[in-house]
């Protein structure tokens, strides 16, 4: 039978050295027994060695002994602690406690000895155990996923705390050109997963005379409307996350950001309003939509063809209204073929039912000159045909 039972405290007694403090912990134990084997355990809290007096002739200075008695009998044991400390300068301590309780052995038939924690509210408690050997742990609770922001390397139970917490990097959308003030910004998720309710603020530092801190009133994942000034952004988490801050510093270059123009540099990622483009030839005229139904439309416009001006290529985008990507029909590609672009109409085919879509043009002609994107509109395509059902034909 297991039993885990306080020794009862009889005497106490304290041997204070010179410049000794007092003696603040007394002895303690438990015992378990299986048969005449019993297992004692040394609780005792601050233990510099240990003596032990089992009451039938026999003794031991281990901390923790396990003892087998020849005889049934009720039996005085008696545990003798020693305290030293050396406490430098203040000179040293020491301190002796002892405590007897009696051990009863009521049969000397048992099982075979089983060692381990026979305490059921500790995290390892061994059912199986018999003898208690001292090694009982006590649960400790906390995140157990060494892959988790949060892991408790000392817990071992885990308590459903753990939290993947995600990682970032702030972004450049469009540079943030000072004059006019187009910059954005956004942050992205490197590692991790999103968190629902995660709050961002955006601030803006002006470091020039005078200077400024600005909170921005955005609360997502995106700024707009930024100079070139210095960034930063704080992420709250909801959920017990760290907070994270990201910063970021514009760096403006000037010049043509325009591909099509003369003077396009491709180092300048701010536009100033100096590109420079041959304009001997117009933009396209006439432009129409005909035959639009339910997934198709044409697109019609004048021939932009003459004695000067030599069509030598068109091209038309499109896209469904409140999206980003455009779809692109080309006429007379590829650009320099030297031959002219005659057409004036284009078909588009694969279009959504009851959709509003928007365009624009491109034209090419072969004297160099580009007019880059217009004569945008929209249209809306129709709804979808019916099919026709139980149809009878009637002579």
């Amino acid at each position: 039978m297991k039993k885990i039972i306080l020794l009862s405290i009889l005497t106490v007694i304290y041997t204070i050295n010179i410049n000794a403090q007092g003696c603040y912990y007394g002895a303690s134990a438990t015992y378990t027994t299986n048969g005449g084997t019993v297992a004692f355990v040394n609780t005792s809290q601050m233990v510099s060695s240990s003596s032990w007096d089992f009451g039938d002739g026999n003794t031991s200075t281990l901390r923790d002994p396990v003892h087998t008695y020849s005889a049934i009998g009720s039996y005085t044991v008696t545990l003798s602690i020693t305290y030293h400390w050396n406490m430098g300068v203040y000179g040293s301590f020491s301190c002796n406690s002892s405590v007897s309780g009696i051990v009863t052995i009521s049969t000397l038939s048992a099982p075979p000895n089983v060692f381990g924690c026979t305490d059921p509210s500790m995290y390892n408690y061994n059912p199986q155990a018999n003898l208690d050997d001292g090694t009982c742990v006590p649960f400790y609770y906390g995140c157990t996923d060494s892959t988790a922001s949060n892991y408790s390397s000392w817990a071992n139970t885990d308590d459903g705390s753990c939290l993947w917490c995600p990682t970032y990097e702030i972004y450049e959308l469009t540079p943030g050109c000072p004059d006019n003030n187009n910059g954005r910004l956004g942050v992205r998720i490197l590692s991790g997963d999103a968190i629902p309710n995660t709050s961002y603020i955006w601030t803006e530092s002006i470091n020039t005379s005078p200077y400024t801190v600005t909170t921005l009133p955005f609360t997502g994942k995106t700024a707009t409307g930024l100079g070139s000034n210095f960034y930063d952004v704080q992420i709250n988490h909801p959920n017990g996350c760290p907070t994270d801050y990201l910063y970021y510093q514009f760096n403006s270059t000037w010049g043509c950001t325009d591909s099509l123009a003369s003077n396009y540099d491709a180092t300048a990622n701010c536009d100033d309003g100096s590109c420079i483009y041959t304009l001997n030839c117009g933009v396209i005229t006439g432009v129409n939509l005909t035959e639009v139904i339910h997934d198709r439309a044409t697109f019609n416009w004048d021939n932009m063809n003459s004695s000067s001006c030599v069509v030598d290529q068109i091209r038309i985008r499109y896209r469904e209204v409140g999206t980003t990507a455009y779809s692109n029909k080309t006429m007379g590609a590829p650009v320099g073929n030297s031959a002219p672009c005659l057409n004036t109409s284009k078909l588009v085919l694969n279009l959504n039912a009851s959709t509003q879509y928007e365009y624009d043009f491109k034209i090419w002609y072969q004297s160099g000159t580009v007019v880059n994107w217009h004569a945008n509109g929209t249209f809306t395509t129709a709804d979808p045909c019916l099919n026709a059902t139980n149809v009878t034909a009637i002579p």
